[in-house]
């Protein structure tokens, strides 16, 4: 197996910037290459998307940015399907305490690789991520707030995935970029987002979203079929940030607030 790595730089203030890092595998020049984490369980075609820096990360990044979504200083967050954490740990970076989740293998594999290359060395700052004052227990401090990693598997009940911490406890805001693509998982991810709106009935849910279907596709989530399946769990939405979506031509990336019951 030949692995690289492509490391991606983000600035979020003249004195602070976050590295990621993504992992490929050069099946190109090497027959022999093998996705280390392909015999997995937990480890789905849905999963392996999440070593990539999707455009919807992006535009959560710019919808926080551009002040679309509310200041995150000193909030508890937590992101849901966070892939490489590009949306969660800019948020850590600009103060939040952040609980960045997915499955096992891209906790290991991307996340918490992630957090640890950007985590500060300051004594003051470590002394902000103790698992107190607001911070998730194993977090290390990132920019100005501080992000830790633990898995989150939505095809389970959240109930039996809260050690050490628990995702559902004193949420204020919850993130989640374009990570719900395949029909497959739709119905896990709004049950699990419900799930912890619920536990925290004043918080807000910020999904970005790249309409990537086509007319009559069964494999891929419409944005009117995410949106609808909101609404029938009695999760509102409205759009507070439009984006373009590059990557994907003639095509753009929207951000919504997502809430439970008649909260506004």
């Amino acid at each position: 197996m030949a692995a690289s790595q492509v490391v991606v730089t983000v600035d979020v203030s003249p004195s602070c910037s976050l590295a990621f890092a993504r992992k490929e595998v050069e099946s190109e020049d090497n027959d022999d290459a093998v996705d280390p984490y392909l015999f997995d369980d937990e480890y789905t075609v849905a999963c392996s998307t999440g070593f990539v820096l999707w455009e919807g990360a992006w535009c959560l990044v710019q919808a926080m940015r551009e002040a679309r979504v509310p200041p995150v200083a000193g909030l508890r967050v937590v992101e849901l399907g966070a892939g490489a954490g590009l949306a969660g740990m800019y948020a850590a970076a600009r103060g939040a305490h952040v609980l960045l989740t997915d499955v096992a293998p891209v906790v290991e594999g991307s996340l918490e690789p992630n957090v640890k290359r950007n985590a500060n060395t300051s004594p003051a700052a470590a002394a902000a991520a103790d698992g107190q004052n607001g911070a998730w227990i194993g977090a290390l401090p990132v920019g100005e707030g501080t992000a830790a990693a633990q898995p989150l598997n939505w095809s389970k009940d959240v109930s039996a995935q809260c050690k050490p911490n628990d995702p559902r406890s004193r949420v204020d805001i919850i993130l989640a970029a374009e990570c719900v693509w395949l029909v497959d998982i739709l119905d896990e991810f709004l049950d699990t987002l419900k799930a912890l709106l619920a536990d925290s009935p004043s918080a807000s849910a910020f999904v970005s979203y790249c309409d990537r279907s086509s007319p009559g596709s069964k494999s891929f989530v419409s944005s009117r079929r995410l949106w609808d399946g909101c609404v029938s769990r009695e999760m509102q939405h409205e759009v507070v940030y439009v984006g373009d979506a590059p990557e994907a031509k003639g095509k753009t990336c929207e951000v919504h607030r997502v809430w439970l019951g008649t909260q506004q």
